[in-house]
Formats: C-alpha cells, structure tokens, sequence
C-alpha cells in the first residue's frame, strides 16, 4: 500500500466520521424535548414537646420518613382525580398517567434533616408547577389529618394521668384549705404559742 492510497484512506475514514456526527447531533437536535422542573420546599415545624413522641425515626431526615407516603396512592390518587391536573402533558394519556407521575416525581433533603424538596418534571413548564403544588397540597392535607389523629389518640392515652393530677390537686387544694381553718381556730396561751400542735391537728 503506497503512501497516497494510506493518505486517502484516511481521509475518507475521517470524512465518514464527520457525517456520522453531524448526522447523529442532527438526530439529537431534532428529537430533543425539553423538560422542566418545578420544585417546593417543606420544612418541618418541630415541637420540641411532642415531637418525640411523633418520631418514629428521629435520627432520619425529614425526606426518608416522609417518602413512603409521599408515593403513597393517599397522596397521589387525589392528584390523578384532579380535572385541572390531568390536563399536564405527562398526565394526559390515563394508561400512562400514574408511572409517569410516579416517574417524575422525586423528594431529595434540602440542606437539613428538617427540610426536604418535592420536585416535578414536565416537558410544560405550567404542568410542571400545576402537578407540583397539586402533589405538594394532597400531601399537606393527608399529613394534617395523620397529625391530628395523633394527637387525638395522644390525648385518650393522656386522659387517665391527667384525671389522676387533677385529682391531687383537689386533694391538695382542700389540705390547703383545712390547715388555713385550723390556723384560724387555733388556742394560744399566754406567751402567744398555740396550745394544740398544728400537725397534730391536721392528722
């Protein structure tokens, strides 16, 4: 093989190569759909009283234990009922609607354990932002109710203890309430000192 046909060869390699990469960032450029990301931040209003007793997994960032019922069909049912959602362009086809929505939709932490990230992607901006607060509002709604059910139960579970203090303090109140009588009924003698000892009295 001479030198000039090696030249060309190489040439027409490098010619190939070039239409190749042109043809396919052709492709690339003509087939590529934009997509866009809406995103909300939730931070977690902690009681430092309650909280405890509301941490299943204190030590896990706010995004791991919320995630479960963020994917949960309570959360993600009410959005796919939604008339004004399902009109978001990944949300349109209903045999497609629910892994889309399951596929777009991710919860990251945002910077601490108590905040976290509900984000949304849609080739739309608009859906994106619409399915986003949609998701973000059932959450909140089915979380309030979760959270008032706890407290609900917390406050049966505290009812007994709670009868048992009010009841001391009755107790203690009419203690208070004898001794101040005996105190006033008191026999003194002459030097001023009273002649019943007082704990005596109350016994």
């Amino acid at each position: 093989m001479t030198r000039k046909s090696r030249l060309l060869r190489l040439l027409m390699t490098f010619v190939c190569s070039l239409v190749f990469v042109v043809a396919a960032g052709w492709i690339a450029l003509w087939t590529f759909q934009p997509v866009y990301q809406a995103t909300c931040i939730l931070e977690e209003n902690t009681d430092f009283l309650l909280q405890p007793l509301f941490a299943d997994r204190p030590l896990e960032s706010l995004a791991v234990r919320e995630r479960e019922i963020l994917f949960n069909p309570i959360v993600l049912d009410p959005v796919l009922s939604d008339p004004s959602i399902r009109d978001a362009v990944s949300l349109s086809n209903p045999e497609t609607a629910e892994p889309n929505l399951r596929r777009n939709l991710s919860i990251e932490s945002a910077g601490s354990r108590s905040r976290m990230t509900i984000s949304y992607i849609d080739p739309d901006p608009t859906s994106a932002a619409t399915v986003c607060n949609g998701i973000t509002e059932s959450y909140l709604r089915q979380r309030n109710f979760l959270h008032a059910a706890r407290i609900s139960n917390l406050e049966r579970v505290l009812e007994p203890e709670i009868a048992r203090v009010e009841q001391r303090v009755e107790e203690a109140t009419r203690r208070v309430e004898k001794l101040r009588n005996m105190t006033d009924l008191a026999e003194f003698d002459l030097t001023g000192n009273p002649l019943p000892r007082l704990k005596d009295k109350i016994i």
